[in-house]
């Protein structure tokens, strides 16, 4: 990457609705760092849903369901050598939403309800080659928060907040003097992540949650023929708040003559309910439900892929099948 001097670029947009869109960036590079920044307003009056909904009813309501979203965000890149480098990336996103109430009927009651979202994300990456590029390391750490309020007649009624911090390192090493025909692959991360609800009139529902996981993982690479690519990974999970666990995926893949591609896979999986899953609660709504159980999966497929004018076009067609347990629904 050359010397760049200072870019940017400004835009601006409207239509109906009082909706507007401005977004602007600017960046500027060198042999060795990098950095862009940009930021966006989008705001909208919006329409009347629950004039649409209940019409036929003779409620057409008078409040327009507007919505606005402010977002800057930065990336910063250093290459300290060839064989080092580092990454900083940052994001915030402050937005507000009108919405209406819910009716007896379950559809939208005109009403005065506004939601406020503040998101904060801040991710930071270091990479290092060793051995020719045999050898590489990855280290990751992200820090993400969210805060939520919502109000009625102009009164807050409820805030929520969430945390989740991940570090992770992970390690690759190529056995063999061709990239790729044997690698090994370590990797540790460990995700924390904390929850709290607040509400004013239903105190009872008030929550303070947190949970970790730290995952462990070892995955095998191998390309024993020029046309043939194989895997094997494991996933080990210690939670701090159910059983432990592994998961596993297998996968071949073969290239025909010309340019044909046979692939297949096999693996398991596991997802743990959200917070919100487990314990949010929105008055005459949801309810969450604590005795939630992991969902776990079991799939498999198998496939043939064909490019086509020069590989301009790919046609894939696969068959797969997946089997869920404990699979979770929400309903409202």
């Amino acid at each position: 990457r050359g010397d760049a001097p200072l870019r940017g670029s400004i835009r601006a947009e409207g239509g109906s609705f009082a909706t507007s869109n401005i977004a602007g960036q600017f960046g500027t590079s060198s042999e060795a760092m990098s950095l862009d920044v940009s930021a966006s307003r989008f705001a909208t009056d919006g329409i009347n849903v629950s004039a649409i909904v209940d019409e036929n009813d003779g409620f057409t309501g008078s409040r327009d369901d507007g919505f606005e979203n402010s977002t800057v965000s930065a990336n910063w890149a250093l290459r300290a050598s060839d064989k080092l480098s580092f990454s900083l990336f940052g994001r915030y996103v402050d937005s507000s939403s009108d919405f209406d109430a819910i009716g007896a009927a379950g559809f939208p009651v005109d009403a005065d309800r506004r939601s406020d979202v503040q998101l904060g994300l801040l991710r930071g990456q270091m990479n290092f080659e060793a051995f020719d590029s045999r050898w590489q390391h990855q280290l990751l750490a992200t820090l993400s928060d969210s805060r939520r309020e919502n109000l009625a007649d102009g009164e807050l009624s409820d805030a929520s907040t969430g945390r989740k911090t991940i570090l992770a390192y992970q390690t690759s090493y190529d056995f063999l003097a061709a990239a790729g025909a044997l690698r090994g692959v370590l990797a540790v991360d460990h995700e924390q992540e904390e929850y709290s609800q607040r509400f004013v009139s239903f105190t009872g529902a008030d929550q303070g949650q947190s949970r970790n996981t730290t995952g462990y993982v070892a995955e095998l690479l191998a390309r024993p023929t020029a046309a043939t690519d194989l895997s094997l990974s494991l996933r080990y999970d210690d939670h701090s708040n159910i059983r432990n666990k592994t998961t596993y995926r297998i996968a071949a893949s073969h290239r025909l003559g010309g340019s044909s591609r046979l692939h297949a896979s096999l693996g398991t999986g596991l997802k743990q309910p959200t917070f919100t899953e487990l314990f949010g609660f929105f008055p005459d709504s949801f309810v969450g439900n604590p005795d939630l159980k992991p969902e776990e999966s079991l799939g498999w497929d198998v496939g043939i892929e064909q490019s086509l004018f020069d590989e301009r076009l790919v046609a894939d067609l696969t068959v797969f099948s997946m089997t869920l347990e404990d699979e979770i629904q929400t309903v409202f």
